[in-house]
């Protein structure tokens, strides 16, 4: 423990950064909680509901590190059309974090930081998937490892920040789901692209940057800790009435008897890695050269798997854009005391399609 101090003294809090992974069942309800529980995910069924989610910040909580998804799939059906996400996605069979990914990962991000003229101390856990070897690669980021019986002990992230993050993803679906039966809809289904997009909102938007500091001193990463043992953070950042009632709510239409804690715990101990074998570093090699493996019987399954299902979906014209913004707007100013943050992202969605439009009348003078 007296390691850290020394570690991070050299280093401005806002240049010292920590990433973690987490399994996340993408797709599961309420009403699927209680039977995952009891049952372990290696394959079949709940493999194909798992993703794997990487979050990281810095120590206050200034910048939050672009989520990286790991999914199954290498071009999900959903995805069709698709050019640009919010968040970096890479892909194996397992959507697990392999040591090419991450050394992929940190690359990309030591040139983002090499572009920024700064220089970071960024701790990862001692694993196979984060090899020792790509220390030799990197120009802006020097890589502190923990001790492998320390990780949960100094794990920022499991200190309430991956908690927070999958509470408010939770409810999300779960609202969306009382919204939808609100309005006559009784088939609730969530594909790879709309976990996506939530994940990323959530991350944005809900996981307070006030939060992250103090899941960070809660790790004992500053002075502030050891000076102040005392000092409690409540890690349930959404109030607890607001969950009762939510939970409530959702009973009374499903008859679901599974509790919100559980649902937001339900993949606390999916695996998100392993000691590869031979067979999954094969495959691991053909998948970066383009060669698609052959899949296992288990791996096709047209009844769970989402991104089998074939999606014809059109690219909306800009038009339908343009009023779907005016009604977004209609609603947003019919409210009483929207942040005004809300009306800025409004402006600048507004003008991206209208640069868009502009771009559509060039086109169109140069083909005639």
């Amino acid at each position: 423990m007296n390691v850290l101090p020394r570690l991070i003294e050299n280093y401005n809090a806002n240049d010292i950064l920590k990433p973690d992974e987490t399994g996340l069942f993408f797709k599961c309800l309420p009403n699927k909680t209680l039977t995952f529980k009891n049952e372990q995910c290696f394959e079949g069924k709940q493999s194909k509901e798992k993703i794997t989610v990487m979050v990281g910040s810095n120590m206050t909580g200034s910048e939050k590190l672009k989520l990286l998804v790991i999914g199954k799939a290498k071009n999900p059906r959903c995805f069709k059309g698709v050019k640009s996400l919010d968040v970096d996605y890479e892909f194996n069979k397992k959507a697990w974090k392999t040591s090419e990914i991450f050394t992929k990962w940190i690359l990309k991000l030591d040139k983002k930081i090499g572009k920024q003229d700064r220089k970071v101390l960024l701790f990862v856990d001692n694993c196979t998937a984060h090899p020792r070897d790509v220390k030799d690669k990197l120009k802006n980021i020097q890589l502190a490892y923990f001790s492998p019986n320390m990780t949960s002990l100094l794990q920022p992230m499991d200190q309430g920040i991956i908690y927070n993050m999958k509470q408010h993803y939770r409810k999300r679906n779960l609202t969306n789901i009382l919204a939808q039966l609100d309005g006559g809809t009784s088939v609730f289904t969530i594909d790879l692209l709309h976990a996506i997009r939530n994940l990323s909102s959530v991350w944005d938007v809900y996981v307070k940057p006030e939060t992250i500091p103090n899941c960070f001193r809660k790790a004992e990463f500053s002075k502030d800790a050891m000076q102040n043992p005392s000092e409690q953070w409540d890690e349930e950042d959404l109030s607890i009435a607001d969950l009762v009632a939510l939970q409530s709510s959702f009973k009374k239409v499903t008859n679901i008897e599974a509790s919100f804690e559980d649902y937001v715990n339900v993949d606390i101990d999916v695996p998100i890695s392993e000691n590869p074998s031979e067979e999954d570093i094969l495959s691991s090699v053909l998948e970066s050269r383009g060669v698609p493996a052959v899949p296992d019987i288990d791996e096709v399954d047209l009844d769970t798997e989402e991104e089998m299902a074939d999606t014809d979906e059109a690219l909306p014209t800009l038009g339908q854009v343009s009023s779907s913004i005016n009604c977004i707007r209609t609603f947003v100013e019919m409210k009483i005391d929207v942040p005004i943050n809300v009306f800025n992202c409004l402006n600048d969605l507004e003008a991206f399609v209208e640069n868009e439009k502009w771009k559509n009348v060039i086109q169109t003078k140069l083909r005639y």
